[in-house]
């Protein structure tokens, strides 16, 4: 995932660990080019991105904050 630094997408990317997020638009040309030129690292990057979606976002993980919210809303 490579985006920018406005928006909820950067949110969930933790910059170099599950994606890039770039502030300017030199640094997402300068991102953008070591994505296309690093195999190893696009893969990297897609696995991790994956298994945070996975554990953050499963059917499970989204119940426990739907009952989070509900919860607070009755104390």
């Amino acid at each position: 995932v490579l985006t920018n630094a406005v928006g909820a997408v950067s949110e969930f990317i933790d910059d170099g660990q599950n994606g890039f997020v770039a502030a300017t638009e030199a640094e997402y040309l300068l991102k953008l080019k070591s994505l296309a030129a690093d195999p190893d690292l696009r893969k990297r990057l897609g696995q991790a991105a994956r298994q945070q979606v996975f554990q953050k976002f499963n059917w499970e993980a989204v119940i426990k904050e739907y009952l989070k919210i509900y919860e607070s809303l009755v104390h």
